[in-house]
């Protein structure tokens, strides 16, 4: 049953409730109600007295102590004028709101009745809008005015709340040295304020009246705990130089226009006194209440702001050094240097956080009234949800929860850029002062008609007019100059970014209200009693409380999912990130292998962030021999990275194998022929050798040096490597000769171009593999016959030990015969790739260095038997030098490392995932507790530039091998990583663990050959920068040399 109370209000008697559940002692007075119900609206949120407070924001900018000073009076009484005219819109009443109807909507019957009470809603400017804009554009006025304001009071909660969080970062950084400041901890300290003002908001929103009570005595107190220290201790400034002082830090043209852009400073602290308005559904009485609120609120703060201003530009002491102050802001320095006193710092500051937090609670409470004003007149996508009062909160809880998501998001900025985020306060500046804009222009328009006005409580009288024209003559150039970056030089990092999103919000709005907008925003004027005539008690909100939790409950879970969990419980949040988004996503670092730019990325990282960098959400770099190790010998397995890239055959070879166990048999299968001892001793492997560097490259080089014919040696060393590795493989007999044969080379170089940027899938059994199985069926067949060579170097020395190891299971041979292609196509692209690569880098060194030339042709010189061209053809079937020979000449083993540090032909990571089924919890760099399926690498580039192990480790410095530090020369060999581990070691010649591959032994054979008959210069070597990729050859794919011959 439903009855009229005496206050007015429309109460259920059987339970206290009216259609919105709201206690009819929350419903305000009787004058409260009839106010809303002017307009059309019932008044539903509880009612409160309230009070604002808002806080100074101080800081040196463009203008110097004396533009901060004498811009701060002027933005004081621009501002008393500005909200003078707003305070007397919010205290008028509304007439004829029956024509405005009947104009909208002629169908229904609406009453001639003036209404005759206030219109005490949370709109606020878009609602004064609608009542006193020219009628051809009220309904687009209101609109946009709405979007303004909504979006300039959802950015002032992210402004106040930053300021908060970094001030507490700043206290932290004076206290605590080896603190680190990073811009992430501010992300999380906003959210951490702005998720206690929302608790405030929602839990102890009937205790806020008391609060702000005790924060107006704080405020107070605190401002004479603040100054009197000041002016006790600190030394003063003479006042000609604080009211005098004009500077022009920002480069600007004259005086006059640096102190107009350093208003953005001081009109931070003087806007948003409307935010009363948006809370007077919740204020007594509030057609006088808020007009007195607004203007006390102003005078007293403008008197204790400038009492404050002027305390601290007269304590400033040495402007440069408080500018650069490392807790980021100047007035914790003097605070500082006043008392010399970390505890009477730590108290000051602390006031100024109370007091900012609290501003942040009633922030959050005018942001979310007034978004769920405007939602309740549909001028936002998804109104209903918006608009909804929650039975039993009396609250706007969607709204309130809303604008945690909103600035949770917006906070997110200040990761990636505090300069970004900055541009969040101007934006708050620019949105706020254009709804002022507009509304009293609105007003002023009325006035220059002679049209009457409502009646209203607090009025300017006779003086209305010229205090309108005066508070739009202060607005719109400082709205102008709030755009304005702080300096003239304008970089990406020093633009004031607010003008473009400012642009992206009216051209959302716009779009918005032409696209759909337009018909389901309802102008607050289009409301009158009238509409009681509609069953508006059979109209249900479109969302029911249940689909609302479940909302609520998916922002929740996105917001813990996107954000709490990745960057503050993950076990891997404690990790340095590679980009702010590293945590939620992979995308950066994928765009940086995209472009090719994976690898130097990483190592600067790892130069910036210590030894592990966080590359994505489950992914991590290691730069360390500790690391190493655990990743590398700890049972970590290959990720699917390597099937994607090295299948050939569509069958598994050693590098593409993933699990650890088939890894481990496969390699076992070779290791013997890989073996250091195996290799020093093997006879077809000396016969192979001598066949190669006798009879192939020393005639050529001999021409070369003759003609004197400069040439592109990459090519060249390419099929060197090739024939080396092939005749290893297959013997002599079905080896390549790449070094005399140029267009078979050529061919096979261009196939490989081809072949290489192919995925696996596409590659199967094209013209590369076709070639390389039919090879290996050959020889297959000859072993089964006993056609092989019985000759040195005839023999297919890693073919046949592999196939024997097949062939005692002959079972499935025809998955065991792409097995055996697919290890032999591994180690033939291996070979001409990374013994190619090695062999230019050390040319290329060497070629620049005309007496290390010299040096190593003198200890080549002493070698028994000498590597000297053949001058007979008796001559050329004498022997080598053996492999271990070479291996005692320093200076060539110096060369031949630091080439292979400095310039590694692999340089990419090497991922592992750690194990899942890890009994024991994975410790990397004292990071414990990582988790099973996180993605671990290491790179031998980065590896091989660690500083303290490579001093100077961009240059290429033999004798660093030559004369180790006693302490470093362990951690030297244990870090040289060329080869990778496990993974590519060598991939053209696996060996044991910690053993020198074939591809050195190859390397120290050729090169030792090559400078004990020649010298080379470079004579074309653009491009020889290597490639950011796993396998890097030169950019240019050409270092083109003269050889000389020496006597």
């Amino acid at each position: 049953m439903r009855e009229t109370s005496k206050n007015g209000a429309c109460v259920q008697t059987d339970d206290g409730l009216n259609q919105y559940h709201v206690p009819a002692r929350y419903l305000g007075n009787g004058a409260d109600k009839r106010d809303m119900s002017a307009l059309g609206r019932d008044q539903v949120l509880r009612v409160k007295t309230s009070s604002h407070e808002d806080l100074l924001t101080y800081g040196l900018t463009d203008g110097g102590t004396a533009g901060l000073i004498w811009g701060y009076v002027i933005v004081c009484v621009g501002f008393l004028l500005v909200f003078a005219s707003l305070a007397e819109m919010a205290s008028m009443y509304v007439e004829d709101l029956s024509y405005w109807l009947m104009t909208i909507y002629p169908t229904m019957a609406v009453s001639n009745d003036k209404a005759t009470s206030r219109a005490p809603t949370s709109g606020g400017q878009y609602h004064w809008v609608s009542e006193f804009a020219p009628k051809s554009c009220q309904k687009f006025l209101s609109y946009v005015t709405g979007w303004l304001c909504a979006t300039g009071w959802q950015c002032a909660i992210v402004s106040i709340a930053f300021l908060a969080g970094t001030i507490i970062q700043g206290l932290i950084v004076l206290n605590d040295e080896t603190y680190v400041f990073q811009r992430w901890h501010g992300t999380l300290l906003v959210i951490a304020i702005t998720a206690f003002s929302i608790f405030f908001n929602t839990f102890l929103a009937k205790r806020l009246p008391m609060v702000e009570a005790l924060i107006l005595i704080l405020h107070i107190v605190g401002l004479f705990a603040i100054i009197i220290p000041l002016w006790v201790m600190a030394p003063r400034a003479s006042a000609k130089s604080v009211f005098t002082q004009f500077d022009n830090n920002g480069g600007w043209s004259s005086l006059g226009t640096s102190t107009l852009v350093g208003f953005s400073g001081t009109i931070t602290s003087m806007i948003g006194y409307d935010c009363a308005a948006h809370m007077s559904e919740e204020i007594r009485n509030a057609g006088e209440t808020l007009p007195k609120a607004m203007m006390s609120a102003v005078v007293v703060n403008a008197v204790l702001g400038f009492v404050m201003l002027v305390t601290i530009c007269f304590t400033l002491g040495d402007v440069d050094s408080i500018l650069a102050s490392p807790t980021g802001y100047p007035f914790i320095q003097v605070f500082f240097n006043s008392t010399g006193s970390y505890a009477g710092t730590n108290v000051m500051t602390a006031i100024l956080i109370l007091t900012l937090t609290a501003s942040t609670i009633t922030e959050v409470a005018t942001a979310s009234r007034q978004l769920w004003s405007f939602a309740r007149d549909n001028g936002v996508p998804f109104g209903e949800f918006f608009s909804h009062v929650n039975p039993g909160w009396n609250i706007p809880l969607n709204s309130v929860l809303v604008s945690l998501a909103i600035t949770a998001l917006l906070s997110l900025i200040n990761i990636g850029s505090t300069a970004a985020l900055t541009a969040i306060v101007s934006l708050t500046i620019t949105s706020l002062m254009s709804s002022y804009i507009i509304s009293i222009s609105c007003l002023l328009l009325k006035r220059i008609r002679g049209e009457p006005l409502p009646e209203h409580r607090w009025s300017l009288g006779k003086w209305g007019m010229a205090i309108n024209i005066a508070a739009l003559a202060y607005l719109c150039p400082v709205f102008v100059f709030a755009f304005f970056p702080l300096t003239s030089t304008v970089t990406v990092s020093t633009m004031n970014w607010s003008v473009v999103m400012y642009l992206g919000v009216i051209f959302f709005a716009t779009a918005y209200y032409w696209l759909g907008g337009r018909h389901k925003f309802v102008a607050p004027v289009a409301l009158h009693n009238s509409f009681e005539s509609l069953d508006l008690a059979n109209v249900k909100p479109m969302l029911s409380s249940l689909s609302t939790i479940v909302i609520i409950a998916l922002i929740i879970g996105l917001i813990y999912q996107y954000f709490i969990f990745p960057y503050i419980l993950s076990p891997l949040a404690k990790i340095p990130n590679a980009h702010f988004t590293s945590p939620i996503t992979s995308l950066w670092i994928l765009h940086k292998r995209k472009t090719g730019n994976e690898i130097k990325t990483i190592y600067c990282l790892h130069r910036q962030h210590g030894p592990v960098v966080r590359l994505g959400p489950n992914e991590i770099s290691v730069n360390s021999i500790d690391g190493l190790r655990t990743i590398y010998t700890g049972g970590f397995e290959k990720t699917s990275w390597y099937s994607d890239n090295f299948l050939n055959f569509g069958t598994d070879n050693l590098v593409s194998t993933r699990g650890y166990k088939p890894h481990s048999i496969q390699k076992r299968m070779l290791s013997h022929v890989y073996s250091k001892s195996f290799l020093q001793n093997s006879p077809d492997l000396q016969r192979v050798s001598s066949i190669i560097v006798v009879g192939r490259i020393l005639p050529l080089l001999d021409k070369l040096a003759q003609t004197q014919e400069a040439i592109n040696v990459l090519p060249l060393l390419q099929g060197i490597g090739q024939d080396f590795t092939s005749a290893y493989l297959f013997g002599s007999e079905y080896g390549t000769d790449f070094i005399r044969d140029v267009a078979k080379r050529e061919q096979w170089l261009d196939l490989y171009e081809k072949f290489k940027v192919l995925h696996p899938k596409e590659r199967y059994l094209g013209e590369f593999e076709q070639g390389c199985l039919a090879l290996c069926d050959k020889v297959s067949d000859d072993l089964k016959e006993g056609k092989t060579g019985s000759n040195q170097g005839t023999q297919p020395v890693v073919y046949a030990q592999f196939y024997r190891c097949l062939e005692k299971d002959p079972e499935d041979w025809e998955r065991k015969r792409l097995t055996l292609a697919s290890e032999m196509l591994d180690h033939l692209i291996a070979g001409h790739e990374t013994l190619g690569i090695s062999f230019t880098y050390t040319l290329w060194e060497l070629s620049q260095r005309p007496d290390l030339q010299a040096r190593l042709r003198a200890e080549l010189l002493g070698l028994s038997p000498t590597l000297r061209i053949a001058s007979s053809e008796n001559e050329k079937d004498s022997a080598l030098p053996s492999a271990r020979s070479l291996d005692n000449l320093p200076l060539l083993d110096s060369i031949i490392r630091e080439t292979l540090r400095l310039h590694t032909p692999v340089p990419g990571p090497q991922p592992r995932v750690v194990p899942s089924s890890s009994s024991q919890p994975v410790t990397i760099e004292g990071y414990t507790d990582i988790p099973g399926g996180t993605i671990v690498s290491s790179s031998a580039f980065s590896l091989h530039r660690v500083v303290d192990v490579y001093p100077n480790p961009d240059e290429w410095l033999p004798e660093r091998w030559l004369n180790p530090d006693s302490g470093n020369s362990e951690a030297m060999n244990r870090l040289f990583w060329t080869f990778g581990s496990g993974g590519r070691m060598s991939p053209t010649m696996r060996v044991k663990q910690h053993a020198l591959s074939q591809d050195v032994t190859v390397l120290k054979l050729v090169v030792g050959a090559i400078y004990t008959n020649f010298t080379t210069s470079i004579v074309d070597d653009e491009g020889i920068e290597q490639e950011d990729s796993y396998i890097a050859p030169p950019k240019g794919r050409k270092l083109v040399l003269q050889f000389t011959s020496v006597s």
